[in-house]
């Protein structure tokens, strides 16, 4: 009886090695190098054994195959899992390993450990996976699989306290099965195709500390269960097709750190240290407290209504703030100058009125202040100096009024500067010149007047400049031709006179970008359109041959030339004999 229970260890030890050994003869050639160790008279489990990558037991069976990062290629098709009754742990992350996951994985009874992240694997998620009752981790992540979430994981691997299947092609919706996983600390189906609601029962996973639903095409409202997750450090719902108000319940969520959605209530979450709810359809006006660790915030593209919160001056720690593209109406708090640390303030296309608060210039580590296509009115304050690192500023589309103030100019570092479709009015300050970093420059539609400063010339980086629809009048300054690096350019509908610099930026500017002005000289000669004008410069051109022909005798003489322009050009009402376009150089030496 003993001598038949050694034989069969040996047996089973023997077949783990002629199955190792075979998927290894599966692989690529390279792979196979990389495998070198693997050699069938030192087995792995034996004393002399080494083989990379490969685990075994006190019994001396393989007990982990950890080839995580090992740069293999191929597939598992030929790998036989009903040989490895004591594996506990596969990892193959990281590789280039590629088809589809074999069902017959299912005969890893023993296994808590399977991580096939970063692979190329396809097809759907095989059912078989289901069978491994005993998995506590698995992650699929960033693979190309299809399919459906077997409704079978929820009810079998009630094990798992970890299961990441993100960045995949999966569809379907999220099985209301998975609320039977309660021993799950981390739930990621990110970057998918999934559909429908999230289910109420995700409010049982009350172990939950990570929860990342977003990149998908979840829709319906978020389940007020979402609250009951209080173990959550991190919940993620952005980008998707959510709609209607958000759960209040999510403020009883107290130990959360980093949120990509934004609830009606958060007054409780002074952990919050990032929060991302852009590109949504979530509604209902922002109830927001002071997060003294909030460091990062996105709200853009959603419909939230409301005003703004004076809190947000006393969120010390904030350096990102956008909550573009929604319905905030109201003014601009007064405060908001006291969170002198943030770099990034996006507050366009909202609802917005009042004055700029002078406050704003409190906030000297800006360098991107987005106030565009809202109703603000008044002037932009002289204090717009002291934000001296702004890189960009961008006030188009409202109703400011006065003039471009010349302290402007102390923002040194602009490179888009923004104040089109508002109503400034008096010049054009030349301290704008001094700004030798602007690329992007636009005062379009105003009551702009006077002449445009000899300083322009001074924007040597300047790529685009758009003046069109003020009153601006006078030649354009010669010193523009020193902007070499411009391509784009808008001047029409003004009072501009004289001739157009000759740089590429206008002498490749359509007709429309310059026209409506005074009298605009444009040096591009048009071709002849009248028949009168296509018959003058036919003519002209043949004499024009004739007169270089090599043959002195075949030149015309001055009497020729004479009497064919007297008898020639005169205004003729007869259609031409041909289009201009359509002239051969053959017949223009032909003169005759």
């Amino acid at each position: 009886m003993l001598l038949k229970q050694f034989s069969r260890i040996g047996d089973d030890a023997a077949s783990e090695v002629d199955a190792l050994l075979t998927w290894k003869g599966s692989l690529d050639k390279q792979s196979q190098h990389i495998l070198a160790s693997w050699q069938p008279n030192h087995p792995p489990c034996s004393s002399g054994g080494n083989w990379s990558g490969i685990s075994c037991n006190e019994a001396r069976r393989v007990e982990t195959i950890d080839l995580d990062s090992y740069g293999l290629r191929g597939t598992l098709h030929d790998f036989t899992f009903s040989s490895f009754k004591h594996l506990i742990e596969i990892s193959l992350g990281n590789n280039s390993l590629y088809g589809t996951i074999p069902s017959n994985i299912s005969m890893l009874s023993k296994l808590g450990y399977l991580d096939l992240r970063y692979n190329n694997f396809s097809g759907s998620i095989p059912l078989g996976i289901c069978f491994l009752t005993n998995l506590k981790i698995l992650s699929l992540y960033e693979n190309n699989i299809s399919g459906t979430i077997p409704k079978e994981i929820g009810s079998s691997l009630v094990k798992l306290t970890y299961l990441d299947l993100s960045r995949n092609a999966l569809t379907g919706v999220v099985p209301d099965s998975i609320g039977n996983l309660t021993e799950l600390t981390v739930l990621t189906l990110s970057f998918n195709q999934l559909f429908g609601f999230i289910p109420s029962s995700i409010g049982n996973l009350i172990n939950l500390e990570k929860l990342q639903l977003y990149g998908n095409q979840l829709n319906g409202s978020i389940p007020q269960s979402v609250g009951r997750l209080t173990s959550l450090v991190l919940l993620g719902l952005s980008t998707n097709n959510f709609s209607g108000p958000v759960p209040s319940s999510i403020g009883n969520l107290l130990k959360l750190e980093t949120l990509y959605l934004l609830p009606m209530s958060l007054k409780n979450c002074t952990s919050l240290e990032r929060v991302r709810l852009e590109m949504n359809q979530l509604s209902g006006d922002l109830d927001l407290g002071i997060y003294p660790h909030l460091d990062y915030i996105d709200l853009s593209h959603n419909n939230f209504s409301g005003t703004l919160s004076s809190n947000w001056g006393k969120c010390k720690s904030l350096t990102s703030l956008k909550i573009s593209n929604n319905k905030i109406g109201g003014r601009l708090p007064k405060n908001f100058g006291e969170a002198s640390q943030i770099q990034m303030l996006d507050l366009g296309s909202n609802n917005l009125f009042g004055e700029i608060p002078i406050s704003f210039a409190n906030m000297t580590s800006l360098f991107n202040l987005n106030l565009e296509d809202n109703m603000l009115s008044g002037v932009i304050p002289n204090e717009i100096r002291m934000l001296s690192g702004l890189s960009s500023l961008n006030l188009a589309s409202n109703n400011l009024s006065g003039i471009i103030p010349q302290d402007i100019g102390q923002c040194r570092n602009l490179m888009t500067l923004n104040l089109s479709f508002n109503s400034f009015g008096a010049n054009i300050p030349s301290q704008i010149g001094n700004i030798r970093s602007l690329q992007n420059l636009d005062l379009s539609h105003n009551q702009l007047s006077g002449e445009v400063p000899q300083e322009f010339g001074q924007l040597v980086v300047l790529e685009s400049l758009r003046l069109s629809n003020n009153n601006i009048s006078g030649l354009l300054p010669s010193t523009l031709e020193n902007c070499i690096s411009l391509t784009s350019i808008d001047i029409s509908n003004n009072e501009f006179e004289g001739p157009l610099p000759n740089i590429r930026a206008f002498q490749n500017a359509t007709s429309d970008s310059v026209k409506n002005n005074k009298d605009v000289i444009d040096q591009r000669v048009s071709p002849p359109v009248t028949n009168d004008e296509i018959d003058k410069v036919i003519l002209i051109t043949k004499l024009a041959f004739a007169c270089v022909q090599q043959n002195p005798q075949s030149r015309p003489t001055m009497h020729d030339v004479s009497n064919q322009l007297a008898a020639k050009l005169k205004p003729k009402n007869a259609a031409a004999a041909v289009e201009f376009s359509s002239i051969k150089i053959g017949e223009l030496l032909a003169i005759g």
